[in-house]
């Protein structure tokens, strides 16, 4: 009869010493285990009751860890939120708020929530002041949330701290390249480029961020007019440019630049060049048949159009009926006048009748009408040019004159 007692003495004793143990213990033994949804139900007992700040502030954690195991972000952000109010009786922290929030941070990066993890970056700076990298951390998180005035910012705190710090000069001219502020983007990619740069590649980086921050700037001055301001900075993005991509594009953008100021020999070299470099940029073979045309080779100049046409199926739209104008004018003047009605129709096709792009294209179609004898149409486009190419100052003179020998 003993024999028989004591094992059972043994086992209420276990029984009786198991639930004496609190809700906390049990939540911890648990998760030991691998019971997750009994270590929830054990920490969700343990914060029912009364407890001291630092255990309140284990369960919290404790019960964040197992929500995340989980893939619970909610619950694991709402759970370490709480976390973070835990004080002591002094007013003091329960825990290790720096932990807290790098959890955070982890989570809302993993959820792709970019901005509010880079929100968080900036509650943790206070704990860690004169951090570089908490600066550097919170604009890489900006820039992937394309949040550019926020990396500005976030990176003119990286560079209160250490004004040398290449990896902040390269994100926040990065930054300023995308708010099209290209003269702030060169300033700072030059800053970074004479700095030490502990890798290779950050150069590679930061030159290619160099020819993306002359060539904007070269298009943005050509769209105001400054033709040589914008070679200029066409060429100065082909001495930082590495790459034959690279290189093609920008001599095809400076190349028609020149044409544009009628230097024929310079933009046809460009695009030479551009050319045996990446045979299959479409946009070069649409301005060296612009060249062409005004050289009057209207042979070569169609030929250039049909290749721009066929490399083109990638392009926007806008470029593509860029093109189909370009082959227009070509068989216009070349006396193929049909080809180039069905031409220059395809161009105003393509982006619409009413888009003031269109309207020198009217104005030249209102040609073609008139070559073929089609002067009704040849009128009806010619107002059509005049009504929305209103504020194509240089071209509404020949809208006019269009229209009056139509």
């Amino acid at each position: 009869m003993k024999n028989k007692t004591i094992p059972f003495l043994m086992f209420f004793l276990f029984i009786f010493l198991t639930g004496c143990a609190s809700a906390l213990d049990r939540a911890q033994q648990a998760v030991d285990e691998g019971n997750y949804e009994q270590a929830l139900v054990e920490y969700d007992a343990a914060l029912a009751e009364e407890l001291a700040a630092e255990d309140r502030y284990t369960a919290l954690t404790g019960r964040a860890n197992v929500n995340n195991i989980q893939g619970n972000a909610d619950a694991t952000l709402s759970d370490l939120a709480e976390a973070l109010t835990v004080t002591n009786a002094e007013g003091a922290p329960a825990g290790d708020l720096k932990a807290v929030y790098r959890s955070r941070i982890d989570i809302l990066t993993a959820e792709e929530r970019f901005t509010d993890a880079a929100d968080e970056v900036g509650k943790l700076m206070p704990l860690d002041s004169g951090n570089v990298a908490l600066f550097l951390e919170q604009g890489q998180l900006y820039a992937q949330a394309e949040a550019w005035e926020e990396v500005v910012s976030s990176m003119d705190g990286a560079l209160a701290i250490d004004s040398a710090s290449a990896d902040a000069l390269t994100l926040r001219g990065t930054a300023h390249l995308e708010l099209r502020n290209f003269e702030q983007a060169i300033e700072d990619l030059k800053a970074s480029l004479n700095g030490d740069v502990a890798a290779a590649m950050s150069d590679i980086d930061r030159k290619a961020n160099l020819v993306d921050a002359y060539y904007e700037l070269g298009q943005a001055l050509y769209r105001l007019g400054d033709y040589q301001p914008s070679i200029d900075n066409f060429t100065e993005a082909l001495t930082y440019a590495e790459t034959d991509e690279d290189i093609s594009r920008t001599l095809a953008e400076r190349g028609f630049v020149y044409s544009e100021l009628g230097e024929f020999d310079n933009a046809l070299s460009d695009f030479d060049q551009s050319i045996s470099l990446d045979p299959s940029l479409a946009i070069v073979y649409s301005y060296r048949s612009y060249v062409y045309v005004d050289q009057g080779n209207y042979e070569a100049a169609i030929a250039d159009a049909d290749q721009a046409i066929a490399l083109g199926d990638d392009l926007s739209e806008n470029t593509r009926s860029a093109i189909f104008h370009a082959k227009a004018s070509a068989m216009l003047n070349n006396g193929q006048y049909e080809e180039a009605l069905v031409a220059a129709t395809q161009s105003i096709e393509l982006i619409g009748e009413s888009d003031p792009d269109t309207a020198r294209t009217f104005s030249m179609r209102s040609r073609i009408n008139r070559n073929l004898g089609n002067y009704e149409a040849a009128v009806a486009d010619a107002t059509k040019a005049i009504e929305i190419g209103a504020n194509d100052i240089a071209a509404l003179p020949g809208f006019y004159y269009a229209r009056s020998v139509a």
